[in-house]
Parts: C-alpha cells; sequence; structure tokens
C-alpha cells in the first residue's frame, strides 16, 4: 500500500498538472507562468527535499519516487507554457515576414498617392488583390493578443500585434523604416 505522503504527493502533482494545461488551453502564457511558477517552486521544493533524505539514507524508496514523480511533473507542467501560445508564435513569424513583403506595396501606394492608405483594405484591387489573412483581422472581434491593427499617425504607418500571449508582448511594425520595435 503506497504511502499517504506519496498519495498526498500524487494528488498535488496532478492538480498542479491539471491546472497549468487548463491554464494554457483556457487563458495565457501570463496566466500558465503563474502557475509555473507555483508549481515549479512545489516541485523543485520536492526535488531537493527527497534528495536531501536519500542521502542521509531516509526512507529513500519514498524519497526517489518523490523525486522521479517531481522531474516527470516539472517537465509536464513546463509542456503547457509551449502550447499556451495557440498559435501566436507560428502567426508572428508569418506576420513578420507577410510585412517585410507588402512594405513595397505600401510604399508603392505612397509613392503614387503621396500618402499611405488610411485603411489597409484600401490597397485592394489596384495594389493587390486580396488582405494576406495575417493581416486581416483587425475588425473581428477575437483574442486581442491575436489581433493586429494598421495605424496612421502623422503620416507613418505602422502595425501594431503581439508576438506572445503577455501583457508586454508588444511588436509595433514601422513601415517606413521596415523595422520592428518590441514594447
Amino acid at each position: 500500500m503506497p504511502d499517504k505522503q506519496i498519495k498526498y504527493f500524487i494528488i498535488i502533482s496532478a492538480a498542479l498538472i491539471a491546472l497549468a494545461f487548463l491554464m494554457a488551453w483556457q487563458f495565457d502564457s501570463f496566466a500558465t507562468g503563474i502557475v509555473m511558477f507555483i508549481a515549479g517552486g512545489y516541485f523543485i521544493y520536492k526535488i531537493i527535499k527527497s534528495l536531501m533524505g536519500v542521502f542521509r539514507n531516509q526512507e529513500r524508496r519514498k524519497n526517489l519516487i518523490i523525486v522521479a514523480g517531481s522531474l516527470v511533473a516539472l517537465v509536464l507542467v513546463f509542456q503547457a507554457f509551449f502550447i499556451s501560445d495557440h498559435g501566436l508564435r507560428e502567426l508572428t513569424e508569418h506576420r513578420k515576414r507577410t510585412l517585410h513583403n507588402i512594405r513595397a506595396v505600401l510604399l508603392k501606394y505612397r509613392t503614387d498617392q503621396g500618402c499611405y492608405p488610411p485603411r489597409i483594405a484600401d490597397l485592394v484591387p489596384d495594389y493587390i488583390a486580396f488582405i494576406p489573412k495575417e493581416l486581416g483581422d483587425d475588425d473581428q472581434e477575437c483574442d486581442p493578443h491575436m489581433r493586429i491593427t494598421y495605424k496612421m499617425h502623422n503620416g507613418e504607418a505602422t502595425f501594431h500585434f503581439h508576438g506572445m500571449h503577455l501583457p508586454d508582448s508588444g511588436i509595433i511594425y514601422h513601415v517606413s523604416a521596415g523595422e520592428f520595435v518590441y514594447e
């Protein structure tokens, strides 16, 4: 029959792993990161405490089970962080390539019209056949971290979007300079 301490460890570990994946699935990287911090601290504490017990020859079997379980749980909890972006990293890479490609079209429009278009949709159909899907969700009601916004300010065109599901993960693409600025 398993030790009472091992039972509690398994229950707490399962709860922390489930919570990390729930946060990754339902919320963002920031919420997942908070759970990861708490779970990581718990599992690291258990590893250190159990290793000390192993080295002191105190309940070796139980302590080795807890060490192994903590290592597996740590890997699982950190896996949750990598699924928490819901494809945002890949979308960000697509957006960066698309923005570099569409920059030439925007510069051509500026040369022809004397200014950038007030809306990205004004490029269709005279300059491009369609708005690339990576740039077309400005008006949609979606996850704010997935949204990209085209803005005109003082004659300069910029695109604003997030690179990760974190509060301070904003990226601004300055069309004139062809540069990405990270907020």
